[in-house]
């Protein structure tokens, strides 16, 4: 063995007595291996150095390789310096000097690591180990593990702990006192912490008259503290073995022997029973002390009756034991795992079995316990409407809502409406939100601040982006600032990323893919230009308070469908869609528009009573009032928050005043029809960056109105929000001349609003062909009736439907449709009175 092993033997291991590890040389139990070496006795050709080989005194074949360096084969494992060849069994290790006789010790120590064992036995301690915490099983050679693999299971865990136990360990252990010694870092909160609890109810089975399980304590300095580091640290500072082993002795007896719950519970319950009056005292309290914490305090309490004027002390004295083993071997749970409630819980029941509080004093210490685990799992808001809300693991969730109610009963198990537990701290934990939950205000998708000049964008899993212009969109909690969001069932979470030239222009290809016509009032260019601040505007909902509403309109083959589809699937995810509903239905109507971010009505031509009402109503950003319930006159307001998008070959809900809010966008047949599935999979695919480049124009806007405020220039559109909007737009992105380019664009989309007006109107259609045929003449005052029997006739020649019967019918419409023909065909359309009747003349 070289020098660099010795040292090493010393200074990790604690391990200076030089007579045991020459003899352990010479025996060939610890030789230095180089690193072509232990490659091959590995089988392996990738571990990169040489090792420590260390051989099993009870059965040299047997063995594993400490590693001069840390080593894993790949990135996603953890570096480990032990190794065993791969197929070796399990196998306890015993040291040299206890091979022949371990299993006559009274006390034994089991330790994790051969090392651990090597250093104890080294200092005369008997101690032996094994390789791992579960390392104590070996189900390869028994029955049960051997039927397991014909079954096809192959699993350790199919085997039970007694059965599956190493054959060293399979000795009698009757009288015995074992010691399991873990490393400082498996405690009660460790995923391992159950290894040795198993363990020690094995050894119990097995006959064992005690067995502790024993914690390293911790040096300072070191990230986990092994038993043999003690004394290593001892030789580094000049202390004697025998001080180290008198103050580790001491640190043992004063931990307490665990209480057995399985078989070696029943089998020590059984001889303290058999044995009646001739039990020891110890053996009656040690026999009680396990009924209680397995049963309970009412059968420790019916068991004790044997004991006749003995039961008070006897059963007292096994609740002290019973309470030292809890604090000793319970469980630790974590209060940031919600998981784990059920647990902490019934600790907290348990514990309260033994002390019996009053009814009052435990719904209180309960009610925190519960509280505190909820408080440290996520985090509780209170809206600016006072409403709650309780954000767990990436979803918010209002604490009125039947879903916390079926969080809170699964995480508790305690019934919330039936369970006079479950109903106490839900009410009261409900009344502590409202005073402690951190105060936000609740929006929908984004929120512009206005003060802070911010742009928040939902991206969802409880994350949002934050855009002041400055820097670029960060990523940070919702909740920041003071922003929440409401969630949305159908919303796909989304991220902020890079993205190329050819992200961008298939951006371009997909989301203005549509064939914009030619022939529209709106030239193409413009119409692209409209659309992506239609929907960047659906961003910044603080600053259009009043809300226009797209039009895509066009033939069948137009795209105009998919066209609105390719935004809401980049917006809000694959499962966005447009909706199919009744808009005859006003409560469904009412409902999409209240909750709906973008509300998307495909294919309306028929014209539909009420309609315009809704449209006009919506555009303003009006609420809708209902009663809470059918049977008391209690009221409730929902605002109305969705942005309208309505497709449609021939509109007929028109009117002037839905007709100033709206944004035609028309579209001729597209040439080459691709297949919607491709066009679907690709947004998919690209989702995330075609997101980003809208939040990325987004950011230019933000920076824009931080660095030259709002324009407060007066727009000629009715729609104003929209088009101050449309200016910031045009300007942010810094394209030239930006406000003649902003007012050329509003001018034609004023030209197109009052087109679509007048588009197939058979009224307007019947005048204008009236004065091309010469049926009226322009500067001639004409008498109402007389105009609607004319219009009648025309339209009836020209097969047209005309369901107008009434002159004032007649007057209101060329009232409202004069400045549009007028901007249109440059006619002026003036009313008046012709010997006591109502008259039109045509200018």
């Amino acid at each position: 063995m070289n020098l660099i092993h010795r040292q090493k033997l010393k200074e990790k291991y604690g391990v200076n007595n030089q007579e045991v590890i020459n003899r352990l040389e010479q025996k060939g139990l610890l030789i230095s291996l180089k690193r072509e070496e232990v490659c091959r006795e590995l089988n392996r050709d990738d571990i990169p150095c040489g090792g420590l080989k260390i051989s099993y005194p009870n059965a040299p074949e047997m063995f594993t390789i400490r590693l001069d360096e840390a080593f894993a084969s790949d990135t996603s494992q953890k570096l480990r310096r032990y190794y065993k060849p791969l197929g070796q069994v399990n196998l306890t290790y015993i040291p040299d000097d206890l091979v022949s006789n371990y299993s006559q010790q009274q006390t034994l120590l089991i330790v994790e690591g051969e090392m651990k064992a090597l250093s104890l036995a080294s200092k005369g301690l008997p101690a032996i180990a094994i390789s791992g915490v579960f390392c104590w099983r070996c189900d390869n050679n028994s029955e049960k593990a051997m039927l397991s693999k014909k079954l096809g299971s192959n699993k350790t865990s199919d085997i039970d702990d007694n059965e599956a136990l190493v054959n060293e360990l399979k000795i009698d252990f009757t009288g015995k006192t074992v010691i399991l010694i873990y490393d400082s870092d498996i405690d009660q909160e460790h995923p391992s912490w159950g290894a040795y609890i198993r363990l020690a109810e094995v050894l119990y089975s097995r006959g064992a008259d005690q067995v502790k399980i024993f914690i390293t304590p911790a040096l300072e300095g070191m990230e986990k503290t092994g038993v043999d580091d003690i004394f290593a640290m001892g030789l580094e500072n000049n202390l004697s073995d025998q001080i180290i082993l008198d103050n580790l002795n001491a640190q043992i007896n004063d931990a307490p022997a665990y209480l057995p719950k399985k078989e070696g519970a029943q089998r020590i319950i059984d001889q303290v029973t058999l044995k009646g009056a001739n039990a020891t005292r110890n053996e009656k309290v040690l026999a009680t002390a396990i009924v209680l914490s397995r049963d309970g305090l009412t059968a420790a309490t019916e068991f004790s009756q044997q004991y006749g004027n003995q039961k008070k002390p006897i059963l007292d004295e096994a609740k002290k034991i019973k309470k030292t083993n809890d604090k000793w071997y319970q469980r630790k749970y974590k209060t940031d795992d919600l998981n784990l409630l059920p647990q902490i819980v019934k600790q907290k029941i348990w514990e309260n079995e033994e002390g019996k509080l009053q009814a009052d004093l435990f719904k209180d210490e309960l009610f925190t316990t519960i509280f505190r685990v909820f408080e440290n799992s996520g985090k509780f808001y209170v809206s600016d409407i006072n409403e709650i809300f309780y954000h767990y693991q990436n979803e918010i969730i209002n604490m009125n809502s039947s879903a916390f109610e079926a969080l809170f009963t699964n995480k508790t198990t305690f019934a919330a409406k039936s369970s006079d537990k479950g109903k106490n701290a839900l009410e009261r934990m409900k009344a502590k939100v409202r005073e402690v939950g951190l105060q936000v205000v609740m929006h929908h998708g984004s929120y512009y601040s206005r003060k802070k000049k911010t742009l928040y964008i939902d991206i969802g899993q409880g994350k949002m982006l934050k855009i002041d212009g400055k820097t670029s969109p960060e990523t940070v909690d919702v909740g920041t600032d003071e922003i929440l969001f409401r969630s949305r069932p159908y919303f796909q979470p989304c991220t902020y990323v890079a993205y190329d030239d050819d992200d961008f222009a298939a951006f371009e290809r997909l989301m203005f893919g549509a064939n914009f016509s030619d022939t529209s009032r709106i030239q193409p260019s413009y119409a692209k230009i409209i659309l992506m601040a239609y929907f960047l505007a659906g961003l910044f909902r603080e600053l259009n308070p009043t809300r226009s509403i797209l039009l895509p309109k066009g033939e069948r083959g137009s795209g105009k469908t998919s066209l609105v589809s390719n935004w809401l699937r980049v917006l809000e995810g694959k499962e966005a869609s447009v909706l199919s509903v009744d808009l005859r239905n006003k409560e469904q109507i009412s409902n999409i528009l209240t909750n709906e971010l973008w509300a998307v009505f495909d294919n309306v031509d028929a014209p539909i009573d009420g309609i315009e009402d809704i449209l006009a109503s919506n555009a303003t950003g009006a609420s809708d009032q209902k009663r809470v319930l059918y049977l008391t006159n209690e009221t409730v307001r929902y605002k109305m928050i969705a942005w309208t998008i309505i497709t449609t070959r021939t509109p007929k809900f028109l009117r002037d005043d839905v007709c100033d809010r709206i944004i035609p966008i028309n579209l001729d047949q597209l040439a080459q029809k691709i297949p919607e599935n491709k066009i679907i999979n690709e947004i998919d695919q690209k989702r995330d960056k075609f997101f980003s480049i809208i939040v990325d124009v987004a950011s230019e806007i933000v920076k824009y109105i931080a660095e030259n405020d709002i324009s407060d220039q007066m727009e000629e559109l009715r729609m104003a929000d929209f088009a101050s909007f449309l200016r910031l737009y045009v300007k942010s992105t810094g394209l030239e001349n930006g406000d003649v380019l902003c007012d050329q664009i509003c001018n034609e989309l004023i030209q197109a609003q009052q087109f679509l007006l007048i588009d197939g109107d058979p009224v307007v259609e019947g005048l204008i062909g009236l004065l091309e045929k010469n049926l009226i003449e322009k500067d001639k005052q004409y008498k109402g009736t007389e105009i609607l029997t004319k219009l009648r006739t025309e339209a009836k020649n020209n097969q047209i439907p005309f369901k107008i019967n009434d002159v004032k019918e007649l007057y209101r419409i060329l009232e409202e449709r004069s400045e549009a023909i007028f901007s249109i065909f440059g006619i002026t359309i003036k009313t008046g009175n012709l010997n006591g009747s109502k008259s039109v003349t045509i200018l």
